[in-house]
């Protein structure tokens, strides 16, 4: 394909067909705004030699060929309101609090009040926890090394025997994460990263940081995650809650998560006696985990819409 200029009259024609059917003349305008086009709604000729002069300039030599595909589309860095939403509701859950990660058996806290602290017992017990609310949890007192295995570990200092009370879940990051598109209306409950990769994919784009060209931006509602490939079914994932620029170097942008014991002692920021592990923190280098396929993912328009029309 070729700048807007040089499309020939049955490009052209194509063009307007193929962007008719995939957006109103609401969402049309927005995709104006960001090509730098009159914001009138109209998909007409002069449009598409607009869109095709972007493609060429920020997409790829060769693209420009006036049809916004899910590629094009991804890279206009259109937030949505669903995408918005998943943002905000992602704030809420952290704002509310007693989110505990549900892995007993390496959290430097006693759980199941034995008295004893990340013993054999607790080990066999991680991730069982989904289904009820506890009402406290006992740090005691002592020096424990924690830390991500390959990292060096952090020594966790309790001074005295604390019982904390209060009204406690226990989830993975996965579950935090699910829950917040959920009540954005995007995708089921599920508790699996790779799970929420995959049902991202139906209404939105995927990136694989190692092979994809990134947006420029970060924006509220990408999903940003991790799949371990040396160790199936382990990974992470959190939700952007700030825009901001890709090329910020090896940290990532500012997203919600629920990060596990492990990492965060490593990083000297655990403290075991805290009544909420989900927070708000900036996705930060040791996150891109080696042997690990690694992830952004936007929500579209034109996958939502068609989601929609097929559900």
């Amino acid at each position: 394909m070729s700048h807007g200029k040089d499309l020939n009259p049955t490009e052209v024609q194509t063009a307007i067909k193929y962007n008719r059917e995939r957006f109103r003349p609401d969402f049309i305008q927005i995709i104006q705004s960001k090509v730098s086009f009159p914001s009138n709604g109209n998909c007409d000729e002069a449009f598409v030699r607009a869109i095709a002069n972007w493609q060429e300039a920020n997409v790829r030599a060769g693209s420009g060929d006036g049809r916004v595909d899910h590629i094009t589309e991804s890279l206009l860095n259109i937030m949505l309101p669903q995408a918005q939403k998943a943002a905000d509701e992602a704030k809420a859950l952290s704002r509310a609090g007693n989110v505990l990660f549900d892995s007993w058996g390496n959290d430097g806290r006693d759980n199941n009040g034995d008295g004893v602290v990340d013993d054999a017992r607790e080990k066999g017990e991680d991730g069982r926890h989904f289904s009820q609310v506890f009402q406290s949890f006992w740090v005691r007192k002592g020096s424990y090394p924690l830390g991500y295995p390959g990292r060096p570990p952090r020594t966790i200092i309790i001074s005295a025997d604390q019982h904390i009370r209060g009204h406690f879940i226990y989830r993975v990051c996965a579950d935090m994460v699910s829950a917040a598109y959920h009540k954005a209306g995007v995708m089921s409950r599920v508790r699996s990263v790779e799970r929420i990769v995959a049902q991202m994919e139906k209404v939105g784009r995927l990136w694989r940081r190692d092979n994809d060209k990134y947006p420029t931006r970060y924006l509220p509602g990408d999903l940003i995650a991790i799949i371990r490939e040396d160790k199936k079914g382990e990974g992470h994932c959190g939700i952007v809650v700030e825009e901001g620029d890709t090329k910020g170097g090896d940290n990532g942008p500012v997203v919600f998560e629920l990060p596990g014991p492990s990492w965060e002692a490593s990083d000297g920021v655990y403290d075991p006696r805290r009544t909420n592990d989900a927070k708000i923190d900036t996705w930060s280098r040791h996150k891109w985990y080696r042997n690990s396929a690694q992830w952004l993912a936007r929500m579209l328009y034109s996958k939502i819409h068609s989601h929609a029309q097929t559900k």
